[in-house]
């Protein structure tokens, strides 16, 4: 059996957590980021298909099972929110008990997209803490 590699490369293991969460946490929230630069706005759309999508790169990057399962969860949830927000768009609504109420439910899933991708990032960071800071993993590998 091949023995893990404790080699850092040329980075420290504070310098690989911060690549880590810059490359993982930050870079893929920067089309939210730059639609409300330039429209001083996010559309529901783009955080419901920013949420999915981002919970479930994070839960793939993982090596804990259960965040993995999670996240698929959480994202295919976000994955439906925003199949659900297109369809109101377009007169389309699923007709389930869910959707028949009068209430409009859209601040309620902004709120939750918003907490799946906060949640998802803090447990994510605390696992690379891990990975990087206590384990010494690189996050480059390619070194």
């Amino acid at each position: 059996m091949a023995e893990k590699s404790t080699k850092l490369g040329r980075f420290t293991p504070f310098q690989n957590l911060i690549a880590s969460c810059a490359a993982l946490l930050i870079l893929p929230l920067m089309p939210l980021w730059f639609e409300w630069l330039f429209t001083r706005h996010v559309k529901h759309e783009s955080l419901y298909i920013t949420a999915s999508m981002y919970t479930i790169a994070l839960g793939l990057s993982s090596r804990m099972f259960i965040y993995l399962v999670l996240s698929l969860l959480a994202g295919l949830s976000s994955a439906a929110m925003y199949g659900w927000q297109v369809g109101v768009e377009y007169g389309e609504q699923a007709q389930s008990l869910l959707l028949q109420s009068r209430a409009d439910p859209t601040w309620l899933l902004v709120k939750l997209s918003w907490d799946v991708i906060l949640i998802a990032a803090v447990v994510h960071m605390f696992e690379r803490m891990y990975r990087h800071l206590l384990l010494r993993e690189p996050f480059f590998e390619w070194e």
